[in-house]
């Protein structure tokens, strides 16, 4: 058996589901390998049930049903959204969504002009899209700009 084999049979042998015959040939190997063992040891220290005495024991809460009790008769406490915040919150979802459709409409619309355009109509399209003068015309502006303030 391989170190391949044996680690891909772990599972099935520590929910004891291997054949007698597989299971020998896999305690002979972790026997004779090492690397194997060390494998199956740290597995089983972690999947074996931790001791209880480890975790302390923890108490319900005596008082949690007066709690519940006074957060129903007084709304405020019990964090009811009041009518302006559910509406500031509503109108805040209704905007992310738009924004999201409007993403998936300029993503759709800019994956369809390059399914049928070359690669320099589509920079032409997207600068265009975007800059109402193109790239080309806004970087002449500036160098324009550029040698005046130089003069």
């Amino acid at each position: 058996m391989t170190h391949k084999q044996a680690i891909s049979q772990f599972q099935n042998w520590f929910e004891n589901r291997l054949s007698d015959e597989k299971r020998s040939q896999l305690e002979h190997h972790l026997d004779a390998c090492k690397q194997c063992r060390a494998y199956y040891d740290r597995m089983m220290a972690l999947l074996q049930r931790p001791d209880e005495d480890l975790f302390p024991e923890l108490q319900p809460d005596p008082f949690m049903a007066t709690r519940i009790k006074t957060l129903s008769r007084d709304p405020e406490k019990a964090g009811r959204l009041h009518p302006i915040r559910w509406l500031k919150w509503t109108l805040v979802g209704a905007a992310a969504s738009f924004a999201i459709i409007i993403g998936v409409e300029m993503g759709n619309s800019l994956y369809f002009v390059t399914q049928y355009s070359s690669g320099n109509e589509v920079a032409v399209t997207y600068s265009q899209a975007f800059n109402q003068n193109g790239i080309a015309e806004q970087w002449q502006d500036v160098i324009k700009k550029k040698e005046e303030t130089n003069k």
